[in-house]
Order: C-alpha cells, then structure tokens, then sequence
C-alpha cells in the first residue's frame, strides 16, 4: 500500500505539473518558429501576453474563495464531459493552426494555450473547486492536439504529394 501511495504523490506532485509546465514553457518560449516573419512573431508575442492577462484576471476573480496550497493529495474522479469537449477543441483548433501556421492567427492559439495552462497550473495547486474541470479540460485539449499529430500528419503530407502530382499530368 506504501508503494501504491508513493506512486500517486510521484504522479499527483510531479508528472501532472511537469506536464502542464511544459507546455506552459514550449508556448511561451519556442513558439513561433525563430525562423517566423515578424508579423507571426509579434501576434505570437501578443498571444503570450493576453494568456497571461487572462491568468491575472482570472486570478484576481478569485479574490473571495477560500485557498490555500496543501500538500494533501486531490481526490480526482474521471471527469469525462471536460476531456471530451478539450480533445475536441484540441483537435480542431490545432487542426485549423497546422494549416494557418505561419499566418498572423498563431497568436491565438498561443493565447488558449498560454492562458489555459497557466490557469491550470493555478488552479491545480490553490484552487480544488474548479481544478477538475480546468485540469481534465487542459489535458484534454493537450490530447486532442497529440492524436492530431499521431493521426492526421501522416495522412495529410499523402494526400498532399497525390494532389501535386494529379495537377502535374
């Protein structure tokens, strides 16, 4: 039973964080490209900003809830409405961002990435209310963004080189 407990707190207090950390820090810091024109770059920049406002707002909203942080460990039960509805927005959303990629647009989807995993950070340590939702809904949209890469990728460059070479013959 000891080894069972060890093994949440690992996943509970570390793995859960890192992971959302590291999507915090990939949005914040490597995107876009280096290689981005200036107008992608500075709607990217822009789109950091705004997630970061929207951390402070939703913050500052949070002024009359009880919170504190405790180490005691969450007691998450699978929320499916949440991971369901983010995958799908995860999905769609970086559906819509590999096409428009190098377009101004990027700075939106790094505003909903910046701005939801910072909330989620949040809301995980200091928040237990809403951490479910928020925690099951950004994962779920980091879900949806993965499954569109291990799928859609693969299939996509295909249909690309077919098409080119039906409008070489």
């Amino acid at each position: 039973m000891s080894d069972y407990i060890n093994i949440i707190n690992f996943v509970v207090w570390a793995i859960v964080p890192l992971i959302l950390s590291l999507v915090l820090c990939f949005s914040l810091f490597c995107l876009p490209e280096k290689a981005a024109e200036p107008k992608v770059r500075a709607s990217a920049r822009a789109g950091k900003f705004a997630g970061l406002i929207g951390l402070i707002l939703f913050i500052i909203t949070q002024e009359n809830r009880q919170f504190a942080f405790s180490f005691k460990i969450p007691s998450y039960d699978f929320d499916l409405w949440p991971t369901l509805i983010g995958a799908s927005v995860g999905f769609f959303v970086y559906g819509v961002f590999s096409f428009v990629k190098p377009a101004r647009s990027i700075g939106i989807f790094v505003l909903a990435i910046v701005g939801s995993t910072s909330i989620a950070l949040y809301s995980y340590f200091f928040i237990s209310g809403l951490s479910t939702a928020i925690l099951f809904g950004t994962l779920g949209i980091l879900m949806g963004v993965l499954f569109f890469e291990a799928v859609l990728p693969v299939l996509l460059p295909e249909a690309a080189k077919e098409s080119e070479d039906e409008n070489k013959k």
